[in-house]
Parts: structure tokens; sequence; C-alpha cells
């Protein structure tokens, strides 16, 4: 016999699943404002937001941090309301139903934004990002270590640069062909000294992937010192590696970002065919069979996209849409570098063929530089 408690707890849990304010499909913008993806709100998961694809019914993660400041005020108001219906419900009966769904509500608000980038990006290689497709299967993810490591404390969040419609633009422009020179003139130099570029990360003597291949230039971008502190058979977060974490070198800084110190926008092009991969063998430049003048190898992603900087997280590339994640720092076009050393901007206006074809570095591809 069902009882009148029991038919009124399936009617709230039902109500607190169809709520309007929580199923709402609608269109979700990162704190750059040119990320968007129409989706459904789900939960919050360790410090993330999982949203449901309108289009493709796929999971996205994003960090709260990340999202814009009233989309991040939202979920903080749907969170709140699911709380109260939990509550509502749980007064009207104990079901076990009603209060396990109370807890993970509980759970999920107690989930706040970290001013700490490593502590933000902490179990991230375990998750799949959809915003992100992969077209190369990377290594195993690293393991997070065993004992919880120490909190680094990173400086505070960079007041907005607005560069875009900034007078300085310009100068934030130069300073961004800099640096991104400068790392083409250390790819040079590494692949002269190795014979080969590097591969997307330094590996661990257990095969994974430890460090980014950004420390693995440290040495040709002066930074000796610093290189030499890194524990390199140790994953990124480890204990010790992570408390380098706070000691990026400026020429990793985007001038164009609004992210804390810590992150950096300038990733490294990966897929089946590019010229920094996930081989550990590497690539060599006569393997470049397009030309290293004509392949980019790095590029200035979006915000949405920027890593930790000693973190092996790069761009991979989707080939129905490879410049998804590029473009949102300046207005119609974003800076890359090619296989050359040569930094570049490139125009959004570009076809996906040619662009594609700029990423591959021996697909035959008959492209043009704009």
């Amino acid at each position: 016999m069902i009882s009148f408690r029991q038919v009124l707890c399936v009617g709230l849990l039902a109500l607190l699943a169809a709520s309007p304010a929580i199923a709402e499909v609608r269109t979700w913008t990162d704190s750059t404002g040119k990320f968007s993806v129409k989706a459904e709100f789900i939960e919050v998961s360790n410090g993330k937001a999982v949203l449901k694809r309108a289009d493709s019914g796929k999971e996205v993660r994003l960090p709260l941090v990340r999202l814009s400041k009233s989309d991040q005020l939202l979920i903080r108001q749907i969170l709140a309301e699911r709380r109260k219906q939990a509550k509502e419900a749980k007064e009207a009966g104990d079901s076990d139903d009603v209060n396990r769904a109370a807890r993970r509500e509980d759970d999920a608000d107690a989930t706040e934004p970290s001013d700490d980038p490593v502590a933000e990006e902490e179990d991230e290689d375990k998750e799949v990002v959809e915003n992100k497709p992969a077209v190369a299967v990377k290594p195993p993810a690293v393991e997070p270590p065993t004992r919880p490591a120490p909190r680094v404390a990173l400086p505070e969040r960079r007041p907005p640069n607005n560069v875009i419609n900034s007078v300085r633009g310009a100068v934030y422009r130069t300073q961004t062909l800099n640096n991104l020179k400068q790392l083409g003139v250390a790819l040079m130099s590494y692949e002269s000294a190795r014979g080969r570029y590097p591969t997307s990360a330094i590996y661990t003597p257990e095969g994974k992937p430890g460090l980014s291949w950004r420390v693995a230039l440290l040495p040709y971008l002066e930074e000796q010192g610093l290189y030499r502190q890194f524990h390199l058979n140790e994953p990124w977060d480890s204990p010790h590696n992570r408390e380098l974490a706070r000691q990026m070198p400026a020429v990793f800084k985007s001038p164009g970002s609004d992210l804390d110190d810590g992150y950096t926008n300038y990733l490294a092009v990966v897929g089946e065919d590019t010229i920094i991969t996930f081989d550990r063998k590497g690539v060599q430049p006569r393997q470049v069979r397009d030309g290293t003048s004509m392949t980019v190898a790095l590029v200035e992603a979006d915000d949405a996209y920027a890593t930790i900087w000693t973190k092996p997280d790069d761009y991979v590339i989707d080939p129905n849409e490879p410049a998804y994640g590029l473009g949102g720092i300046w207005s119609g076009m974003f800076f890359c570098v090619k296989g050359d050393g040569a930094p570049t901007s490139m125009p959004l206006s570009i076809d996906i063929e040619t662009l594609n074809g700029l990423f591959t570095r021996s697909g035959g591809e008959p492209v043009s530089l704009p």
C-alpha cells in the first residue's frame, strides 16, 4: 500500500528534477565573453560546472571561476533553489532518495572557486572536457599524489586588461609577439640541440606525462636555475613540483589574458600529425614535410583553454572546428608560432581546410599563409 507520504516525496523529487530554473537550456559564456555553449546545467563537481550540450547531449565541464560572473551567480541561485526543494522534500518524508538528493546538493554548493590555479586544476587529467575534443589518444593520465599536497599561494587575480578596446592594445600586441618570438627561438634552440622538437610532456619513469614541454624549454629561455629545481621524474602536481608553479617566467604570461598568474595561454598544437606530439620520440625536422614555415607549432588560446604552465595540457585540434578556442583575446585574429620559430598573426576568417593544413605537418595540403 503506497502511503500519502511516499506519493508526496516522489512528487517533490520530480519537481526537483523538472524545475525550469534548474533544467533550463540556455547559453553559458566564459569570463571573456568570447566562448559560449548552449547547454543545460547539471551539477557542480570538483569546482567545475557540468553542462549538457543542447546540440549533442554530451557533457561539458568548465571551471566555475572561468564562467562569467552572471553565470556563476545563476549557478549559485540554482543550487540554493535545489537545496530548498530538497529540504522541503526531506521534511515531507525521510526516504533514502530524498536524503541523498539533499546531501548531493549540499556537497555541490560547498565547492567554491579557488584563487589557487593548481588546486582548481587538480584531477583534471581524469576528466573529459568536451570543449577541447581530442583527435589523438593521450598517454595514461598522471595519478594524483596519495597524500594531500600543500596548496600553492599564487598572486591574486590581475585586473582585466580589456585589451581589445584598450588604447594600450598595440602595446599588448607587441608584448605578445615578443613573448612568442622568445618561445620560437627557444623551440628552435631545443630542436638544434636535440635534433627533434620537444614532445608534449616530459615523461615519468612509469611512462606517464609528468611536466609540460614549457618546462623542457626553460634551459633555452635562460631559466636554467628554475629548470634544475624541478623533479623531472615526478608529475607536475607532485608536492615538490607544484610548489614551483608559482614561479612562472614572464615569457609564458599573455598580456591580453585576464587569468591569474600561473596560468598560460601559450599552448602547443597537438594531434596525430602535428609538430609537437604525444609520441615520446619527438618529431624531427625532416618529418615536417609540409615545411616548418608552413606549419603552426604553438598558439595563443582563449582564457577558457589556458592551463597551469607546468601541466602537460595543450590545444588538441578538432578537424571540424580547428579555430575553436582561438581568437578570444584579440579582435578577429589569434597569434601563433610556426615550426621555424617565427611568430605571426592568423585571421579568424581563415577557412577550415587551410587552418587544418597549417596545423598538420605532413598532410600535403596546398595551403598559403593569409
